[in-house]
């Protein structure tokens, strides 16, 4: 929010001094939270086709997954279960926040999950929607494939290995686990 006020302009009535424009900030991304909550419990945003699929297939095969986000962990923990359930979200390992001490395209928060899952990055598949996403996962040694969002669409994801609109679910999927898989094998 401040770089998009700095670039964009400070409202008229935002505080003029450093500390009060971060408290400023601070309570604007504190009622965005809980506005964003009430959509999340109130299934208002729904997930993304194919998420919940490919989660299904990962669980069915004993593959390990996580949930990498800068956003804070309350909100990342509510969309996991409240849009993925109970039982999926016991399964999926959070890493949100301020966990590492840089944000992404920083690939700090890539490589904790895979150290905590003991898991090589070399054998970790992510599913990313942007560009700083990306290069995140791509400078942590891992497998990249890019699901474009209305937000991401016009970026370069040159580096992914692979780029789709969406996972999809049948009978529009566009990938599965064994398309990830395959990444694997041919990058091994």
């Amino acid at each position: 929010m401040t770089a998009y006020f700095n670039e964009t302009g400070w409202p008229e009535k935002a505080p003029k001094g450093e500390q009060e424009r971060k408290e400023f900030i601070a309570s604007l991304h504190k009622r965005k939270t809980e506005l964003f909550m009430v959509l999340i419990e109130k299934k208002l945003l729904p997930l993304r086709p194919g998420v919940a699929k490919l989660i299904d297939q990962a669980f069915a095969k004993d593959v390990k997954v996580a949930v990498c986000s800068t956003s804070n962990e309350k909100a990342v923990s509510a969309i996991v279960s409240f849009l993925l359930g109970a039982e999926r979200a016991a399964k999926i390992q959070i890493f949100a926040g301020d966990v590492v001490p840089k944000k992404k395209p920083d690939p700090a928060i890539y490589v904790l999950a895979a150290t905590t899952l003991g898991v090589e990055p070399s054998r970790c598949v992510v599913v990313e929607d942007s560009g700083i996403g990306l290069a995140a996962a791509k400078a942590a040694g891992m497998t990249c494939i890019v699901t474009k969002s209305g937000y991401t669409a016009d970026e370069d994801f040159a580096n992914a290995d692979a780029v789709f609109d969406c996972i999809g679910d049948p009978p529009e999927e566009r990938f599965d686990l064994a398309f990830c898989s395959s990444l694997l094998q041919q990058f091994a």
